[in-house]
């Protein structure tokens, strides 16, 4: 596997692949590889010649500066996983190198329709720090086709409107979530919960699953489905919910009727530690 740390470097080693007309899958990552990323790889390996991983924690996408220091890295071990697994290049940046010495002048990109609900209120500038790295990867890399897991299904919608809208040459394509037994969605943060935490969050996948099950029923309401939710997720003192919201997954918008294509997402606190989930359905 070649390792990148500059730009340049990685750029003249893409070359020749490019020349040869092979084509290139790529993963961006932050890191602390689980599951759920190698999923990701797995779908770029069986669809390109070449898979491309990057590993970098975004400072931009981070709201909260004790959030981004507490991330959890694991840099030895990743680059020992993505060797076994036979990725071909991974691309492993300092901030320095994507933000210059002193950063740069910030070019902000919204995607409104997309950003004005779900994590976009409670997480001020994590979208607009999320669509400018994603950009620069993009130029970087000039991929064929990009892999993104479908647990941040916001993000995975803005990314794909930022492809169509800004004409990149790339096809996107969403991977669904990978879960553990207790089915709680692979996280890198889930390293940070304590063992009663861990127990507690798979309190979220259990609610959506439960509104899912009575959302055939007649008369069955969306706020109805909300309380539904909440009330399993609050069975646990540990839990704190930032949001419950059934939306059409196609737009983000608001469903006013329990009908058609539904999306399920959630966001809660165990501690200091985030989680988000969701879950589509139809009925």
């Amino acid at each position: 596997m070649e390792i990148h740390s500059t730009v340049k470097g990685l750029r003249e080693s893409l070359k020749k692949y490019k020349l040869k007309n092979q084509t290139i899958g790529f993963v961006p990552t932050m890191g602390y590889l689980h599951e759920g990323h190698f999923n990701l790889m797995e779908e770029s390996k069986k669809r390109n010649d070449i898979t491309v991983v990057s590993i970098f924690v975004n400072p931009l996408q981070f709201n909260d500066i004790k959030d981004f220091e507490k991330y959890p890295k694991n840099e030895e071990g990743d680059i020992e996983s993505l060797t076994k697994l036979g990725i071909d290049i991974l691309f492993l940046p300092s901030s320095e190198e994507i933000y210059g010495q002193v950063g740069e002048a910030k070019i902000e990109m919204k995607i409104p329709a997309l950003m004005k609900n779900l994590c976009a209120p409670s997480r001020i500038g994590h979208f607009e720090g999320v669509i400018h790295i994603v950009s620069k990867l993009f130029n970087y890399v000039q991929p064929d086709k990009v892999y993104f897991g479908l647990k941040d299904y916001q993000q995975f919608l803005i990314i794909k409107e930022l492809i169509h809208n800004l004409s990149f040459p790339i096809e996107i394509i969403g991977v669904e979530t990978v879960r553990e037994k207790s089915g709680l969605a692979m996280s890198s943060r889930n390293s940070r919960l304590t063992k009663e935490e861990s127990e507690d969050a798979t309190l979220v996948y259990r609610s959506m699953k439960m509104a899912e099950k009575n959302s055939g029923k007649k008369n069955i309401t969306i706020p109805t489905l909300k309380e539904i939710i909440k009330e399993i997720l609050l069975s646990s003192n540990m839990i704190k919910i930032d949001y419950i919201e059934i939306l059409d997954p196609d737009t983000l918008e608001n469903k006013e009727f329990v009908s058609g294509k539904i999306l399920i997402a959630i966001a809660v606190f165990l501690g200091n530690v985030r989680l988000i989930d969701n879950i589509r359905f139809e009925v």
